[in-house]
């Protein structure tokens, strides 16, 4: 094998290695905020708070994962922009999808009383754990917008191989989130509501970071011009995100 060619092979090695590992230790980073609310609850020793945001979480987890497409349709999207060098595409990617984002979850507020019951309902909450739950999911339910919102956003960075920043953002909002759990819940004893509340600012603290991040990327300071044009909004660029989440559905998995 030639040597230009092994060369080029490593360098492909490299930055394969440099997007995928701070991708994989942002998927980690991610994860911790259950981890962190278990724990924290589970330091109080009361069984029905514990089982009632175990109920809460996953309850809106439940809810929430289906629209996961925000992400990697972004992603896809953005990158493919970004491998063509087409800015304009990259500001349309990032007004389209968070207009879809917004919609979803204006749609998921009005729903809220609806979905928060019948949710309680399948998961067979009763007692004490389901009022505790019901607290719970009450008081983080709004943090769906931000959820929606920052999908959109990470998938745009993630498109655009900024990783690394979206990595940072992560641990930061980990931090900060750890750091209130303990004080809203072991300081000041606001037990289910404290671990709720916790969740609900970090995940708000973490869509300003990621839109600081993102307002300083430059395909980002177009994409407010693109909401007044037609062309933003044609069915089909709309439909395009909405296309790779069933092909991903679809795909066989081995």
């Amino acid at each position: 094998m030639s040597e230009p060619v092994t060369t080029s092979r490593n360098a492909m090695s490299r930055s394969i290695l440099a997007i995928a590992a701070p991708s994989m230790l942002t998927n980690v980073a991610t994860a911790l905020f259950g981890l962190a609310d278990m724990w924290v609850i589970g330091r109080l020793g009361q069984a029905t708070a514990q089982g009632a945001v175990e109920v809460g979480a996953k309850l809106l987890m439940t809810l929430l994962i289906v629209f996961n497409f925000l992400r990697s349709g972004t992603v896809a999207l953005t990158a493919q922009a970004a491998g063509r060098g087409d800015e304009g595409a990259e500001a349309a990617t990032l007004t389209r999808s968070l207009a879809v984002a917004l919609v979803i979850g204006a749609l998921l507020l009005l729903a809220w009383p609806v979905l928060v019951q019948l949710g309680l309902e399948m998961l067979s909450a009763r007692g004490q754990v389901r009022a505790l739950a019901r607290t719970y999911v009450d008081i983080r339910y709004p943090g769906a917008v931000p959820w929606l919102l920052n999908a959109v956003l990470v998938g745009w960075l993630i498109g655009r191989r900024r990783v690394r920043a979206v990595l940072a953002v992560e641990v930061g909002a980990n931090l900060f989130h750890i750091a209130l759990d303990v004080t809203l819940v072991l300081g000041l004893h606001l037990g289910v509501a404290g671990v709720a509340f916790a969740t609900l600012s970090s995940e708000t603290a973490k869509l300003l970071a990621l839109i600081v991040v993102v307002s300083r990327e430059g395909p980002a300071r177009r994409a407010l011009a693109l909401i007044r044009e037609r062309a933003t909004w044609r069915a089909g660029e709309v439909v395009a995100l909405l296309r790779l989440n069933r092909d991903l559905s679809a795909a066989p998995c081995c």
